[in-house]
Protein backbone atom coordinates (compact mmCIF):
# COMPACT_ATOMS: atom_id res chain seq x y z
CA UNK A 1 0.00 0.00 0.00
CA UNK A 2 1.24 3.44 -0.88
CA UNK A 3 1.31 6.23 1.67
CA UNK A 4 1.42 9.99 1.32
CA UNK A 5 4.79 11.49 2.23
CA UNK A 6 5.66 15.14 2.71
CA UNK A 7 9.32 15.56 1.84
CA UNK A 8 11.20 18.73 2.73
CA UNK A 9 14.81 19.23 1.70
CA UNK A 10 16.74 22.35 2.66
CA UNK A 11 20.21 23.59 1.85
CA UNK A 12 22.75 24.55 4.48
CA UNK A 13 23.10 28.31 3.98
CA UNK A 14 23.26 27.91 0.20
CA UNK A 15 20.93 28.70 -2.66
CA UNK A 16 19.61 25.59 -4.41
CA UNK A 17 17.97 27.39 -7.32
CA UNK A 18 19.75 30.48 -8.63
CA UNK A 19 17.56 31.25 -11.63
CA UNK A 20 14.70 30.03 -13.79
CA UNK A 21 16.90 27.50 -15.59
CA UNK A 22 17.75 25.83 -12.24
CA UNK A 23 14.05 25.55 -11.38
CA UNK A 24 13.32 24.10 -14.82
CA UNK A 25 16.19 21.60 -14.63
CA UNK A 26 15.07 20.48 -11.17
CA UNK A 27 11.48 20.08 -12.33
CA UNK A 28 12.59 17.90 -15.24
CA UNK A 29 14.88 15.81 -13.01
CA UNK A 30 12.06 15.45 -10.48
CA UNK A 31 9.74 14.08 -13.18
CA UNK A 32 12.44 11.70 -14.37
CA UNK A 33 13.14 10.45 -10.82
CA UNK A 34 9.40 9.89 -10.25
CA UNK A 35 9.16 7.95 -13.51
CA UNK A 36 12.26 5.83 -12.77
CA UNK A 37 11.09 4.91 -9.27
CA UNK A 38 7.40 4.57 -10.19
CA UNK A 39 6.30 7.22 -7.68
CA UNK A 40 3.32 9.53 -7.94
CA UNK A 41 4.30 13.15 -7.42
CA UNK A 42 1.21 15.03 -6.24
CA UNK A 43 2.54 18.52 -5.51
CA UNK A 44 5.69 20.54 -5.20
CA UNK A 45 6.70 23.90 -3.78
CA UNK A 46 10.14 25.11 -4.81
CA UNK A 47 11.87 28.01 -3.06
CA UNK A 48 15.42 29.20 -3.65
CA UNK A 49 16.81 27.51 -0.51
CA UNK A 50 14.51 24.51 -0.03
CA UNK A 51 11.65 22.51 -1.48
CA UNK A 52 8.60 20.54 -0.39
CA UNK A 53 7.18 17.54 -2.24
CA UNK A 54 4.04 15.48 -1.72
CA UNK A 55 4.63 11.94 -2.97
CA UNK A 56 2.54 8.77 -2.94
CA UNK A 57 5.01 5.97 -2.31
CA UNK A 58 5.78 2.64 -0.71
CA UNK A 59 9.21 4.01 0.21
CA UNK A 60 10.29 7.51 -0.89
CA UNK A 61 14.02 6.91 -0.25
CA UNK A 62 14.93 5.72 -3.78
CA UNK A 63 13.02 8.64 -5.32
CA UNK A 64 14.60 11.35 -3.18
CA UNK A 65 18.03 9.75 -3.51
CA UNK A 66 17.75 9.70 -7.29
CA UNK A 67 16.54 13.30 -7.37
CA UNK A 68 19.23 14.65 -5.06
CA UNK A 69 21.97 12.75 -6.88
CA UNK A 70 20.89 13.87 -10.35
CA UNK A 71 20.41 17.52 -9.32
CA UNK A 72 23.77 17.47 -7.53
CA UNK A 73 25.41 16.51 -10.82
CA UNK A 74 23.55 19.31 -12.60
Amino acid sequence: MRNLYHLCVASHNEVLFRDESDFLAFTNLMALAAYKTNEELLADALMSTHYHLAVMSHDPAPFISSLRHSYGRY
